[in-house]
């Protein structure tokens, strides 16, 4: 019998461990700056300010399309919750303010993200698309 419980325990903790791993290796991804590219199903307005910056510290700072943000986000295994923060009040052309108001709603939605050949995928319940984001290159 311990020889079993000894085993299941074994095998919880490999679990456990791969679990840690993957989230670990996820985070290192995940932190940067990113240029959003898409909105759920809609692309962003070309040479769209839109961006999102995660910090090793669990900041995460951004443009929603017009206007500048700062906040937080919540990585725990295989989940991601970015947490509504402050954010400046800038008026700009109608429609990047409507595409901030898309942006700003669409955050509250991510659940989880993967870094697939470089592109950051943000996802929601079922694994929806809510942003897909490119890398942006730091300055030297």
């Amino acid at each position: 019998m311990m020889k079993y419980l000894a085993i299941a325990f074994l095998f919880a903790a490999t679990l456990t461990a791969c679990s840690m791993q993957a989230t670990d290796n996820f985070k290192d991804q995940l932190m940067g700056s990113w240029r959003i590219e898409m909105i759920k199903d809609r692309p962003v307005i070309d040479y769209s300010p839109a961006t999102l910056r995660f910090d090793a510290d669990n900041r995460l700072s951004g443009n929603a399309s017009c206007n500048n943000f700062s906040s937080t986000y919540v990585l725990t295994d295989a989940r991601l919750t970015l947490v509504a923060g402050a954010m400046t009040r800038k008026m700009c052309p109608a429609a990047l303010m409507d595409q901030e108001s898309r942006y700003i709603t669409a955050l509250t939605e991510v659940r989880s993200g993967r870094v697939d050949q470089g592109m950051l995928y943000l996802e929601g319940e079922g694994g929806a698309l809510i942003f897909k984001a490119a890398p942006i290159a730091q300055a030297e």
